[in-house]
């Protein structure tokens, strides 16, 4: 879970590089025992409710 709060007066946080990070270990069907790890950055607008998030990292996925 990840709480982001503004620190601006026009309500909108920068989400860099590195502050946000999931960890995969496992899932349900075919993700079942599946690990690894994926990065974001992006903005979020609290006036207009709005996130643009971009992601990177690997996934991998038991046979």
């Amino acid at each position: 879970m990840a709480h982001l709060t503004p620190t601006a007066a026009n309500d909108i946080v920068a989400v860099r590089w590195g502050d946000y990070t999931s960890v995969i270990t496992g899932g349900t069907g075919k993700f079942a025992n599946a690990t690894g790890s994926l990065d974001y950055f992006g903005v979020a607008d609290f006036t207009n409710l709005t996130l643009v998030l971009r992601y990177r990292g690997q996934v991998c996925y038991s046979k």
